[in-house]
């Protein structure tokens, strides 16, 4: 901030430029007359620093710093001193900015000796997850080993090191401060209060608390609305959706959709201000699992599970079969090299699908099961009634590494073992079909390890729809074939590949389960081919074959832990 008379006046530095440490130096009150004052003065700072708004000082600190060191290469002295009080006029703003962010969320941060036992212990779970502690016992070592770690970065001379780990020493002094004063108050309760009266008190207590939240998140989002659009915004608006919900508040809006849409535009905004990071990203899709789990959660429910190798097309075709339009396009993977891809055309309406990644790159995107429910009467019309759920789990010879691909394994056996039935859709892409059938093989190694005595069920079947003389698909189970062209003879593939593979490889011909999945495959596609196409192709017709399947019962006792043969060696 620039005082009256041209000197610089700092209000944070870095010994107390975080969070924590700042928001002593705010007065409690966070009085409307003194935030008011603050949001004036940067509005004046932006305009006399010509800028539309706070999104744009990193890169303008950026450019004018590189300037600095120009002039003084150049040795323009003069112009390297005018240019360092810009920069140092863009700093007060940030510092402005950050105070102004601060007073905004004074409530979150109010003195310990002002919380109720309730709220510190809140504050103590709540801080003990963030530091990824289990029990406060860790909390002095803890702190003792944070410190070593700051001593030795400051020998290293590594700044930023020293930085990140002087905020988080500042957390867990925090909550030491927090563990002393419950037990202070604990230590001084009263127990000669009969039981009635210390339940009456926390009735009243309780009400009292949940008037003050209540207030505290009006507070907060009257403020919110002189803030510019940015990802700080976004998160505090989520932050008192969350915590209205939380409050029974009937007034907030419950819909699945502007959960999701807030969702999706702090993804957009973190990108566009250049805040992502791998681990930021892998939060991001935990939010919107966890968020559409509450809503579409596949504990006892009939599900459609798409399986498939990596890159067989699962999100696609989930896309697909949701309503989204869908087109072709070209994706440049490096300088002059680009490759086909599917990709949704124009807005998708299913909010659910925003979880739904694709990737042009036989990568997954897919880190857990993720349920997508599709109201027929969006893909049918108005007169058809009920629902699908579509599930699209992580790829199963998963990309990431064997520690993803075992924890999606545990997370997808387990959700498919509390549904109610389950429908599966297999995929095979032509991409990964291979001369010899090496798609194939991916495919039935995927089915032969998630369903136990996979061979047996087919044959059963099979063999009880041939003696009924029924010409229809096996009820559990359709293979569905993506990227093959319509001229594609898939029946006529599959007869070569086991006559080029089981018919002449002993070991194959031995193996059972490759062999009741390929005659499988070849039997149901001999009268018809459900040859996915999913830009032109319309998606009633496989749904309604979809629709037809019974699904398998009881899956505790069909589907099992699996991973690969690549993770176990690991292992």
């Amino acid at each position: 901030m620039i005082n009256p008379n041209g000197q610089e006046k700092f209000i944070g530095s870095k010994e107390n430029g975080n969070i924590s440490t700042a928001t002593a130096c705010i007065s409690k009150e966070g009085k409307k007359s003194e935030l008011r004052e603050l949001k004036t003065q940067l509005k004046h700072g932006l305009q006399m620093c010509k800028m539309k708004d706070m999104t744009q000082i990193g890169e303008r600190m950026k450019r004018t710093e590189e300037r600095i060191q120009q002039y003084y290469d150049e040795n323009r002295v003069n112009e390297a001193e005018q240019e360092t009080t810009y920069l140092n006029e863009l700093k007060q703003l940030k510092v402005l900015s950050e105070e102004i962010s601060l007073k905004i969320t004074v409530f979150f941060s109010k003195a310990i000796d002002q919380l109720n036992l309730s709220e510190l212990e809140n504050r103590l779970k709540y801080g003990l997850e963030k530091c990824k502690i289990k029990d406060v016992i860790e909390l002095t070592e803890r702190i003792k080993r944070t410190e070593r770690r700051i001593d030795e970065y400051e020998d290293q001379d590594r700044r930023d090191e020293v930085e990140q780990e002087m905020n988080y020493l500042r957390d867990l002094e925090k909550l030491q401060r927090i563990v002393k004063e419950i037990f202070f108050r604990k230590s001084n309760e009263t127990t000669s209060i009969n039981n009635d009266n210390t339940l009456s008190q926390k009735i009243s207590v309780g009400e009292i608390i949940s008037h003050e939240e209540r207030e505290n998140v009006e507070n907060l989002l009257e403020d919110l609305v002189h803030i510019p659009c940015c990802a700080e915004k976004t998160i505090m608006e989520l932050l008192a959706d969350f915590q209205q919900r939380l409050l029974g508040d009937s007034r907030v809006d419950k819909t699945f959709d502007s959960t999701f849409l807030k969702l999706q535009t702090l993804k957009d905004q973190i990108y566009n201000e250049e805040l992502i990071s791998e681990t930021l990203r892998n939060y991001l899709q935990d939010l919107n699992r966890t968020v559409n789990n509450e809503d579409c959660s596949s504990t006892d429910k009939n599900i459609i599970l798409l399986v498939g190798a990596t890159g067989s097309g699962k999100s696609t075709t989930i896309q697909f079969l949701a309503g989204a339009k869908m087109k072709d396009t070209l994706i440049e993977i490096a300088p002059g090299k680009f490759v086909k891809h599917i990709a949704t055309d124009g807005p998708v309406k299913n909010a659910q699908l925003s979880c739904v990644k694709t990737n042009p790159l036989s990568t997954s995107e897919t880190r857990y099961i993720l349920p997508v429910t599709v109201q027929l009467k969006h893909i049918f019309g108005d007169h058809e009634t009920g629902e699908i759920i579509l599930c699209d789990a992580s790829g199963f010879d998963n990309t990431e590494g064997s520690e993803f691909e075992i924890a999606n394994s545990v997370g997808l056996a387990e959700a498919l073992r509390s549904c109610k039935s389950i429908k599966m859709l297999a995929l095979s892409s032509y991409r990964s079909l291979g001369d010899n059938g090496e798609g194939i093989h991916k495919l039935v190694h995927i089915l032969a390890n998630i369903i136990s005595d996979i061979e047996h069920r087919l044959y059963v079947i099979v063999f009880l729809n041939k003696e009924k003389g029924e010409d229809t698909t096996p009820n559990s189970m359709l293979h569905g074939f993506t990227k093959f062209a319509p001229t594609n003879n898939i029946h006529e593939m599959l007869i070569d590949i086991k006559s080029s593979t089981s018919d002449v490889n002993s070991d194959l011909r031995l193996d059972n389960t490759f062999i009741a999945v390929l005659n499988d495959m070849i039997d149901k596609t001999r009268d018809t081919t459900d040859i996915i196409d999913l830009v032109h192709g319309d998606p009633k017709i496989l749904i309604k074959k979809l629709k037809k399947l019974e699904g398998i019962r009881y899956p505790s006792e069909v589907f099992r832990f699996s991973i690969s043969q690549n993770t176990k060696h690991t292992i």
